[in-house]
């Protein structure tokens, strides 16, 4: 059965974090991608929701953005990263 998103989010595009699909090369981060996991983000917002619009997305250090356009910037300063790509 389908799963029904609320009416705000109707007609929007969502995009979930498969954690399966994530590569970490730091153990530690493994923690930081199953948070990420547990929100939806929409189309051009943070990292991988820019990627949606250009294919690829890159920020040297994730923790110079804004928390209104990169949500996860507490957790990535509690998990000590920095730098982040997504690819469309």
């Amino acid at each position: 059965m389908a799963k029904r998103l609320p009416k705000i989010l109707e007609g929007k595009n969502l995009l979930r974090v498969e954690d399966t699909a994530c590569y970490v090369n730091d153990l530690g981060a493994t923690e930081f991608v199953k948070t990420c996991a547990e929100f939806d983000l929409e189309e051009r917002q943070g990292v991988a929701g820019k990627a949606l619009l250009s294919n690829i997305y890159f920020v040297p250090d994730v923790l110079e953005l804004d928390p209104d356009d990169y949500s996860f910037v507490y957790e990535a300063w509690k998990f000590g990263l920095h730098g982040a790509v997504a690819i469309k």
